[in-house]
């Protein structure tokens, strides 16, 4: 398992140390991308876990204890499926709502892959008020992968959202 997120993050001591807690307690179930504080000192963990043969969006709540916080998503846990196939999540942030963004990907066209960008409430649930009702949207180019790898909410709440597409000699989306 291995992290991916914002540098600063992995220059703050805590953070790294909650990083490697939440390694240790995810790794043989999925990985966790990054850990978003909450200003009530509770931790959202987001990443992926896999379901059987394939892996569903992952997002988990600690309270600012360490436990499980169970009147989030299902006993603390929420498991989120796009497709059929593999669906992940490689960026996470807080929105100004107090909603969670996830960025990632989901399976197109063959073997391509869509841009994935979808919002849960503060409970855990898909939020239904985002992307027309359906709480996630995706961006398909015919005949191209595409992931966002980075995200973040301005205080509008407009979506700021980076990634890489295999169209073009694999450029960078902005």
């Amino acid at each position: 398992a291995r992290f991916e997120g914002r540098h600063s993050d992995f220059l703050n001591p805590a953070m790294k140390r909650l990083q490697q807690e939440l390694i240790r307690r995810w790794a043989p179930q999925g990985r966790v991308l990054i850990p978003l504080l909450e200003a009530d000192g509770k931790i959202v963990a987001a990443g992926f876990s896999y379901q059987g043969a394939w892996s569903d969006v992952a997002l988990v709540r600690y309270t600012d204890a360490g436990a499980l916080d169970t009147s989030f998503g299902a006993g603390g846990k929420t498991i989120l499926s796009f497709s059929a196939l593999d669906d992940f999540a490689f960026a996470a942030a807080l929105s100004p709502e107090g909603g969670i963004l996830l960025g990632g990907s989901t399976p197109g066209v063959g073997l391509h892959r869509d841009l994935l960008i979808a919002r849960c409430t503060s409970n855990g649930a898909l939020d239904t008020g985002f992307a027309g009702g359906a709480g996630y949207t995706r961006s398909a180019e015919l005949n191209a992968t595409q992931e966002c790898r980075g995200l973040a909410a301005q205080s509008d709440g407009r979506i700021l959202f980076a990634g890489k597409t295999s169209s073009g000699g694999g450029r960078i989306l902005l």
